[in-house]
């Protein structure tokens, strides 16, 4: 965990790192969050949306971690594991 204040964000150390990220991603567009291993607090976040938020974001860890104990990170991402910085666009 890092950041400043109003931009928390969280690393994922381990070799599966970059498809657990894209696990999150996965998850969280299911929930219905656009949401990387960033989020950029505002004045037009409520104290229930941050709540919300933090609420999901717990069970999905959960589910993240369901995945790896059962070694099916890759099994169930619904498509490619998403490309790092700037790989992608080279």
């Amino acid at each position: 965990v890092g950041g400043i204040p109003p931009l928390a964000h969280f690393t994922l150390d381990h070799p599966k790192g970059q498809a657990l990220r894209t696990l999150f991603t996965q998850f969280m567009l299911e929930r219905g969050y656009l949401a990387g291993p960033g989020f950029y607090a505002t004045l037009a976040h409520t104290e229930a949306m941050v709540d919300a938020y933090l609420e999901e974001t717990g069970e999905v860890f959960g589910l993240m971690a369901d995945a790896l104990q059962k070694g099916e990170v890759e099994a169930r991402l619904q498509g490619p594991v998403a490309h790092e910085g700037f790989r992608r666009l080279m």
